[in-house]
């Protein structure tokens, strides 16, 4: 019996990693996942270092300068189904403020705001949270 224990540790411990997918971030349509700073939890590229796996979240969103509004949708980034009710946090400035919002059942949400989007943090149970340094922003 403890043998037949001891194989099936060895043969789990040694099954090859599985790909995790990994978060990813789209502004105006142009992939930006350098723009990344923080997935939480971190696993890494396998499902090893955790026991409970979230899944990864992919945002992507349209800045429209002009009007001063933000429009995206949230979805898992492995099957692209809609993340509905996923929390969104906008971290704005002059003068640091947080602009929060719920996404609807198809993952899509929409931001009218004056001031310089910051960063933007992504959150839902069941997904890793998504954390997003904005690089550019809109010109005043």
């Amino acid at each position: 019996m403890y043998r037949s224990l001891l194989a099936m540790m060895l043969l789990v411990a040694c099954a090859p990693p599985l790909k995790v997918p990994q978060a990813s971030f789209d502004l105006n349509g142009q992939r930006r996942n350098g723009w990344i700073k923080d997935r939480r939890p971190e696993y890494g590229d396998t499902r090893r270092d955790g026991c409970i796996v979230l899944d990864a979240i992919a945002l992507s969103i349209t800045h429209d300068r002009k009007n001063s509004v933000y429009v995206g949708r949230v979805i898992d980034a492995q099957d692209q189904e809609p993340i509905g009710s996923a929390v969104i946090t906008f971290w704005m400035r002059p003068p640091t403020s947080a602009q929060q919002l719920v996404t609807d059942a198809e993952g899509r949400f929409t931001l009218k705001t004056a001031g310089i989007c910051d960063s933007i943090h992504v959150q839902q149970l069941g997904w890793r949270s998504l954390r997003v340094a904005m690089k550019v922003h809109p010109a005043r």
